[in-house]
């Protein structure tokens, strides 16, 4: 959440939360995968040459479970 929503430098992150920067860098890209997987499962996504181009969300997940 401080890299991707607040914008802070990996560097600052691993500061404030007194780890090393490569753990830092860990948390994120696993962060970063996580959330990919839960649009992934709730919503069907367009991707386009500029990105997510549109997206609809899904009344389940793919395993059956409600996405609320």
């Amino acid at each position: 959440m401080l890299s991707e929503l607040e914008g802070l430098p990996q560097k600052e992150v691993a500061n404030r939360l007194g780890i090393s920067l490569s753990g830092a860098k860990s948390r994120v890209q696993r962060g970063r995968g996580n959330l990919r997987q839960r649009l992934l499962d709730c919503c069907d996504i367009e991707t386009g040459r500029s990105g997510i181009i549109g997206y609809a969300p899904r009344d389940k997940n793919r395993d059956g479970s409600s996405c609320g």
